[in-house]
């Protein structure tokens, strides 16, 4: 695409394009495993060159030059030429790439700039994108009118609607629709064991409005006290249709011990002989809707290493949260010997969709036009230039949390940053210093920290692309799966880390 032909925000950005037979049907393991392989390559290889974007911050772009640092002259000047609204529709364009040939990235120049040509990197990062490789929910479904079709559904989705918050609203019936699709495919009964549950929202929801068994299965005693409260009141709400839902206090392991299944290690003190028998007759399918951290990965290995789980739905969440051993787990990406810094973990929990298209709200200022994004930058300079603090070196010592969106001007936000770091009143400059060095760093700053964050959001989809694939390619290498997909769970602008990782045995 040309950089004159930028869609305008708030155009329609066009429909995805269609999944490769093999990903859409997820039973052609050897080609869908050579498939996921070639993303992966290429998927790395973004992630290797452009990796630096993700290593800064916007709140060092005044104090270490990140501009000039990171971009290379012809880019600065193609960046510079484009206004925000395109930067932000050919972003956005990128999310909706047309599937085709995956090509490798050209090879880098001499300079020592991380990023020396814009069409390169546009291109590059519309690749990274997994067309062809991940599968919409809705076609997935489309082919199983079943699913979902319960009469109770609507009824069921109507009344949790009180109970749920906007994003939880999207995020429950669709996780749900993604269970009850892949039961369809069991040739016995199915119950679902929910790791990482919290309070149970999608435990109920299943066994209300699906007629799932589900055991839902949580670590902490503190959410799961909350999860019983809870409990007791949807059985009121649905005249006690929650029977089917059961809540336990467990940790999911990766292996069993002594040759004990899963059903059995979450299992409650005095289970009957009859629910020990009725648990073994019925396949089990393991679901983690956004499990944090190193939760996703341990459901997908137990997947892999447990044969009486017999599906898996799994969606990540908390990257940053990873420890470094978790990534990467399979054979193909481990011999590349890439891996993932905190800083490209913690980019990942970004969405494009959501942060590049959102509109803004009645009378407010979206995401990445406010003047506020320039505030903690400015904080950087402040420290750096009249404090005297080596805002590099104690980085992790100087946060102050999200005061930027409870604070009315950029005066008020550094006087109270300031404050929470300890310095004395008398030593922060006045209202009149504070309001000309904004003057004179907003305008072509605050349009070039926004622009950068624009192409920060564009590695952030590359990397949650990398994550996904490697959780893929580790179940498809263990020859323990029939089929598998990447499914794309969720809408992404209404809930970031949306991809989910769906397999099931014979």
């Amino acid at each position: 695409m040309s950089e004159g032909s930028a869609a305008q925000p708030g155009l329609d950005l066009g429909a995805r394009s269609a999944p490769d037979p093999a990903a859409l049907s997820g039973e052609d393991i050897p080609r869908l495993l050579a498939l996921a392989t070639r993303h992966a390559a290429v998927c790395a290889a973004f992630v290797a060159r452009y990796g630096a974007l993700g290593e800064v911050f916007p709140a060092d772009f005044l104090s270490s030059d990140v501009w000039g640092t990171l971009l290379s002259p012809a880019t600065r000047e193609a960046l510079d030429r484009l206004s925000l609204a395109e930067l932000r529709a050919i972003s956005l364009r990128s999310a909706t790439p047309e599937a085709g040939e995956l090509r490798a990235l050209p090879e880098k120049g001499a300079a020592h700039h991380v990023l020396e040509d814009t069409g390169a990197f546009f291109a590059a990062a519309s690749t990274c994108r997994l067309e062809g490789l991940v599968v919409d929910l809705d076609a997935l479904c489309a082919a199983s009118p079943a699913a979902c079709a319960s009469p109770d559904w609507v009824s069921t989705l109507r009344k949790h609607r009180a109970l749920l918050a906007p994003k939880k609203m999207h995020e429950i019936p669709r996780m749900a629709r993604c269970v009850q699709w892949l039961a369809l495919a069991s040739d016995r009964p199915v119950q679902v064991l929910d790791v990482g549950s919290g309070k149970g929202y999608l435990g109920s929801f299943l066994s209300v409005a699906c007629g799932i068994r589900t055991v839902s299965v949580e670590g902490s005693h503190m959410i799961a006290a909350g999860a019983v409260r809870r409990h007791a009141n949807l059985s009121r709400l649905f005249r006690g249709r929650e029977a089917g839902h059961e809540l336990r206090v467990a940790w999911l392991s990766k292996t069993a011990a002594d040759g004990e299944s899963f059903a059995a290690s979450s299992r409650q003190d005095g289970a009957t002989a009859a629910q020990e028998k009725d648990e073994a007759a019925q396949r089990t399918i393991l679901t983690g809707l956004h499990a944090c951290g190193d939760l996703t990965s341990t459901a997908v290995a137990a997947f892999v290493q447990r044969p009486e789980l017999w599906g898996l739905v799994a969606v990540g969440c908390c990257y940053n949260m990873m420890a470094p051993e978790t990534f990467p787990v399979s054979g193909h990406l481990r011999r590349s010997g890439l891996t993932l810094s905190r800083a490209l973990r913690m980019l990942a929990l970004k969405s494009l969709e959501r942060e590049a298209g959102q509109q803004p709200a009645e009378g407010g200022e979206p995401a990445l036009t406010s003047a506020r994004t320039l505030w903690r930058p400015l904080l950087n300079l402040l420290l750096r230039d009249e404090l005297g603090v080596d805002v590099r070196a104690r980085s992790e010592e100087l946060s102050v949390g999200r005061r930027a969106s409870k604070s009315e001007s950029w005066p008020v936000y550094a006087r109270s940053a300031l404050s929470h770091l300890g310095f004395e009143p008398s030593s922060v400059p006045n209202e009149t210093a504070l309001r000309e060095l904004e003057v004179r760093c907003v305008g072509t700053s605050l349009e070039r920290v926004l622009k950068l964050e624009v192409l920060r959001l564009m590695l952030a989809a590359a990397v949650e692309s990398l994550i996904a694939l490697d959780r893929l390619l580790s179940v498809l290498e263990s020859g323990q799966c029939a089929a598998a997909w990447i499914v794309r769970v969720f809408e992404p602008s209404e809930s970031p880390r949306c991809l989910g990782i769906v397999c099931r045995r014979c």
